[in-house]
């Protein structure tokens, strides 16, 4: 009985230490920093690329990036959304352009700090 009990144990280690049970996700991340240009109108764009690093396709991404008007990051002045590769597959290890324009600030320079979130949804 010992010896059953020991060969279930080593072959659950021998599972347990396969790919098999690794978990599937994607994970976008800023690729780079982001370029401050701004758009045939004036106003303030920015532009750069996300990665998916994981290991599955993300859709439906976006990223979100809060515009303060001082570094101690007290007053939201804007807040603007890009969404990578138009909402669709970014599949792993692609990068995916993105732009996001401000309408609420005249100028870069009037963007003292800023913060980003990257949102998505796995494809599995």
């Amino acid at each position: 009985m010992k010896t059953k009990i020991f060969i279930l144990v080593f072959i659950c280690l021998i599972l347990a230490s396969c790919d098999w049970f690794a978990a599937k996700v994607a994970e976008l991340v800023l690729d780079g920093s982001w370029q401050e240009t701004y758009t045939s109108y004036g106003s303030p764009r920015f532009e750069g690329y996300v990665k998916n690093i994981g290991n599955v396709t993300a859709y439906n991404a976006s990223i979100d990036i809060t515009c303060y008007s001082d570094v101690g990051k007290t007053t939201i002045i804007d807040s603007i959304t890009g969404f990578p590769a138009n909402l669709g597959d970014i599949p792993p290890d692609t990068r995916a352009y993105f732009e996001a324009i401000s309408f609420s600030v005249n100028t870069h320079e009037d963007i003292k700090a800023t913060d980003y979130t990257i949102d998505w949804l796995d494809r599995n």
